[in-house]
């Protein structure tokens, strides 16, 4: 997909630069390779041209991430602008969002099920897209922050709570991995080395044993 085109402001119905101390909201899709990004002045989203914005793609390292901050600030400081993004991105969301808010910028952590529900009134069933969201998530900052939509849009939990939740979920996965493979060296050990389960019973892939294959992968190098 290629970059789409950049506009130094969003404004599509109206001639001229944003007034002084006009917000900016920016929602930011996240994903492994780049993020796309919409950054909506209030104007745009008051006169509903807010749905026909551009959005654009940010390469996932230093010079896509400085690449944002210089389109931002084009837009004005970081103190105007409201960024959101979804608890979901993992450690890809956690880097981008660092690099913003040690540039100052203000990040609003939202409800999964609030994007979702506000893409269904947006397209129904149609098939969504990752612009789409972008535009929505800076949709649902200016409905919260200027019209007074309620209904718990913001993510309730800390971000130290969001680490914690994060690394434990990364725990989990790596017990079931090491479960997985200690079972498939059992399989390898019972073809190639059936003896090991009568010397060793208890632990027949435990460390002292995958030292000793280490030193004799074979039966015949063991017995040499």
């Amino acid at each position: 997909m290629g970059a789409p085109a950049i506009c130094a402001t969003f404004t599509e119905s109206r001639d001229g630069p944003d007034p002084p101390g006009a917000r900016l909201y920016v929602g930011l899709d996240v994903g492994r390779r780049a993020h796309l990004v919409a950054a909506i002045a209030d104007r745009a989203m008051a006169d509903g041209t807010w749905e026909r914005t551009s959005v654009r793609r940010i390469e996932t390292n230093a010079a896509g991430f400085t690449a944002l901050t210089a389109w931002l600030e084009g837009m004005g400081p970081p103190e105007q602008a409201l960024v959101a993004c979804e608890p979901t991105g993992g450690w890809y969301a956690r880097t981008v969002v660092a690099w913003l808010e040690n540039r100052g910028y203000p990040i609003v952590w939202l409800q999964n099920w609030a994007l979702h529900e506000r893409r269904q009134l947006a397209i129904g069933k149609q098939t969504k897209t990752d612009a789409l969201d972008a535009r929505l998530l800076a949709r649902l900052l200016y409905e919260r922050d200027r019209l007074g939509a309620v209904g718990g849009f913001l993510h309730p939990r800390s971000r130290s709570a969001d680490a914690l939740r994060l690394l434990t979920r990364n725990r989990l996965k790596l017990v079931i991995l090491h479960t997985r493979y200690q079972l498939q060296l059992g399989v390898v050990e019972d073809v190639l080395f059936p003896e090991l389960k009568a010397y060793f019973p208890r632990r027949p892939t435990g460390p002292i044993v995958r030292d000793l294959l280490r030193r004799f992968p074979t039966p015949a190098a063991l017995a040499g």
